[in-house]
């Protein structure tokens, strides 16, 4: 027989042979079988068990988002919380994605934060209209914290402005010009209400060649999922001299 065959027949005997005096009976029985058993069974060393969780939570949304917003703030389900941002992103609403956003997973595996930015590209463009302006750049700069020899190290500071009716998901990228190519950087999404504007400060650090004075950076802002540049600037840094042994 097949899972998805096994999963439906499960799901109907859990409607049709429990006691049900009301349907807030039922209600109580659901929730509490999503957060006894199958919560749990999200980390199961079985596949199928898995399997089953996964279906039984995705067959009743209306109960099940709330255990699964709630197990994803709780360090004790810390194992599954990528599971728990895959149900998230195809049940959710639009403003799980805030919740996605301020939970991200930064020190878990990139597997899993891949998961996770793919849960919360697809409730973005599950809720998501049409966009006719761009965004601003309000303000961009350099603010450098210590230089070692031709390691710098410092943050980006910007502002960005959304002046359309509808909120954003948006994803930073910047370029540095003249500079190591063993540099790395931080690209990070963002949620940007309609309307409003978010500051934001990325660290970096870069190595540059010798004696060199300064450098050009460049800020992209694009839509999560498309291939759209929303707004973009560039500045020229100075850069500050080596610090003394």
């Amino acid at each position: 027989m097949q899972w998805t065959s096994k999963i439906t027949i499960m799901l109907l005997n859990l409607i049709l042979f429990f006691p049900m005096p009301g349907e807030a009976h039922f209600d109580q029985i659901l929730q509490n079988d999503l957060q006894e058993k199958w919560l749990p069974a999200l980390n199961s060393p079985r596949l199928e068990e898995r399997f089953a969780a996964t279906q039984a939570f995705l067959h009743f949304p209306d109960w099940s988002l709330p255990i699964i917003r709630h197990a994803l703030q709780n360090p004790e389900f810390n194992t599954i919380h990528w599971r728990l941002a895959y149900l998230l992103g195809v049940s959710g609403t639009q403003a799980d994605i805030k919740l996605l956003l301020k939970l991200f997973p930064k020190e878990h595996p990139v597997f899993e934060q891949d998961v996770w930015k793919g849960a919360t590209e697809r409730l973005f463009w599950h809720y998501r209209k049409s966009s006719s302006r761009k965004f601003i750049i309000s303000r961009l700069l350099f603010s450098p914290e210590q230089r070692q020899n031709e390691t710098i190290s410092g943050n980006l500071l910007y502002k960005i402005v959304n002046p359309d009716n509808e909120g954003r998901l948006i994803s930073t990228h910047f370029d540095l010009w003249h500079i190591d190519s063993k540099s790395t950087f931080s690209h990070s999404y963002y949620w940007l209400d309609a309307g409003r504007n978010i500051e934001i400060k990325t660290p970096i650090t870069f190595t540059v060649f010798s004696k060199q004075k300064t450098i050009n950076i460049r800020l992209k802002i694009n839509e999560v999922g498309a291939n759209r540049t929303l707004a973009q600037h560039k500045i020229e840094v100075r850069l500050p001299a080596i610090s003394p042994p």
